[in-house]
């Protein structure tokens, strides 16, 4: 099996950073970077009984360089989606989606008895033929604006 190319460049990585950054000061918590392997970016820390850290939410940031309106609906992989649901419910966390478009910044709590709309769809572009999959279909009048 051939490992997928890894498209996230430095620069990416660094306006993830500057909208973390915002997130936390928005939402006044504490937020750190997750390794890979957890699918999503952040992990939403607080401090407990003797100082021990707990995750409380994660959070999945996305950069976008379009307008906020250009679509009505925003896409994000199911299977990303799905993990974020799966943390939520087997730890109780409350999962945040964060886009940041060229004319703002919006977060999109995931809602454990919601119903989602599944499609298929992705990025041509590249000619990756794993970036078209199953997707999640998120309203964008859906997202709060930070």
């Amino acid at each position: 099996m051939q490992l997928r190319p890894v498209y996230e460049t430095k620069n990416d990585l660094e306006n993830e950073k500057g909208i973390a950054k915002l997130v936390s000061e928005e939402l006044d918590c504490t937020l750190v970077k997750l390794p890979r392997k957890y699918q999503l970016d952040y992990g939403i820390v607080t401090v407990g009984e003797g100082g021990k850290k707990f995750i409380t939410g994660m959070v999945e940031i996305k950069c976008r360089n379009i307008p906020k309106n250009k679509y009505d609906i925003y896409m994000i992989s199911a299977d990303k989606f799905m993990v974020g649901l799966q943390y939520m419910q087997q730890f109780n966390l409350t999962i945040k989606l964060v886009v940041s478009w060229t004319d703002g910044v919006g977060v999109y709590d995931f809602k454990k008895d919601a119903s989602y709309h599944i499609g298929f769809s992705g990025r041509y572009d590249r000619g990756d033929s794993e970036d078209v999959e199953p997707v999640v279909y998120i309203p964008i009048k859906a997202f709060k604006t930070l």
